[in-house]
């Protein structure tokens, strides 16, 4: 008998599952919710802060042969449709605007990234504000080094740091030999986004029984990240295709997050990326 009753029941739901399927595919199509799509953009620091614990070496992307490859970048870019951009910096709450308006005068004095990807395309795709939902965070990467010196010597740390050195020189070698928009598609495909994101998990092996550092700097990393989610989910609406301009370190997570968000869509840019010719004509800088 209780063999029966469980039968019933879990027919009794899947039955009332199926039944709710079927009612939201009926649905009109205006009365349907399409998802937020969310495109995660990597990118390098294009005026190169050297904030980061390895960093790429870059030219000049005022120089003409740059500034047409950013033209053709950010078109292909557009066709995506972004509604709202934003990019990596800080702004206040609860707008979290970081500029409005735009002035394509930026774009041939300003070399970071936010203003020749982000606010080039926001131009282009006729936007007239940029959000900034970058979060600060302070993050003790000299407590892992400490701890690694005692206990090995300094070694894993070392290893872990070529890594990256070798990611970062890969990194070196696309933008002396390829476009911009070449380089950009490298920088977010899975492989290098996976590097990239590698040397968190690598850390976690440098602890001293309850003296785990590195496992406080990656809670710390991914804090951040959340709050960066967070903002975006603030700013975002019904409809929106929002473009997420970010350095390629948070590339893994944001995107993981994206995936995870329900009413969310993760966007591959890679499609884009791909297609992106050699260079276009200048559309938002002045000549």
């Amino acid at each position: 008998m209780r063999s029966l009753l469980t039968f019933i029941l879990a027919f009794t739901i899947c039955s009332m599952l199926s039944a709710r399927e079927t009612q939201k595919q009926d649905l009109p199509a205006r009365d349907r919710v399409a998802p937020i799509e969310v495109m995660v953009l990597a990118t390098y620091h294009m005026a190169n802060p050297g904030q980061d614990a390895v960093n790429m070496h870059v030219d000049d992307v005022l120089k003409p042969k740059r500034q047409q490859e950013l033209e053709a970048l950010a078109k292909q870019l557009e066709l995506f449709k972004p509604t709202k951009v934003a990019v990596e910096a800080v702004s206040a709450a609860p707008s979290f605007i970081w500029k409005a308006p735009l002035d394509p005068n930026d774009l041939r004095v300003k070399r970071n990234e936010v203003y020749q990807i982000g606010e080039r395309v926001a131009l282009g795709s006729g936007l007239d504000k940029l959000y900034g939902v970058d979060n600060d965070g302070a993050f003790d990467f000299e407590a892992v080094k400490t701890l690694d010196a005692r206990t090995t010597g300094g070694t894993r740390i070392q290893n872990m740091m070529k890594g990256i050195q070798n990611l970062a020189d890969e990194g070196d070698h696309k933008l002396l030999t390829s476009t911009l928009g070449q380089a950009t598609a490298w920088m977010n495909s899975p492989e290098a986004i996976k590097m990239n994101s590698s040397f968190y998990m690598q850390s976690l092996v440098i602890a001293d029984g309850d003296d785990q550092p590195a496992a406080k700097l990656d809670a710390e990393w991914y804090e951040r990240n959340l709050r960066i989610w967070g903002k975006v989910l603030q700013i975002a609406q019904p409809g929106d295709r929002i473009l997420l301009i970010y350095g390629q370190g948070h590339a893994f997570w944001l995107r993981t997050l994206v995936q995870e968000m329900p009413g969310y869509k993760l966007v591959d840019p890679e499609p884009y990326l791909n297609s992106v010719p050699p260079s276009a004509p200048n559309h938002t800088t002045a000549q």
